[in-house]
């Protein structure tokens, strides 16, 4: 791990990970219990049942819990 020029920690190799195991997304910034992930392709976020289903595009970044970052696709 590097330090920034801040002095903020950010590593040099990109982790990417499969959001729900269908979408292609890159970690950002790791924290104790959210990831920072941006979005590699469109993705489809349903956050509660009762809620419509909302997108995010190429490029735009999210939080979500580790647990639904995959290391590989289904």
């Amino acid at each position: 791990m590097h330090t920034s020029t801040s002095g903020a920690p950010f590593h040099k190799n990109k982790e990417i990970r499969w959001y729900k195991g269908k979408y292609k997304v890159e970690v950002v910034l790791k924290s104790k219990g959210n990831w920072r992930v941006k979005a590699l392709e469109s993705v489809r976020i349903t956050p509660f049942s009762f809620q419509p289903p909302s997108f995010k595009e190429v490029g735009e970044e999210f939080t979500t819990v580790p647990r639904l970052l995959w290391k590989h696709p289904r």
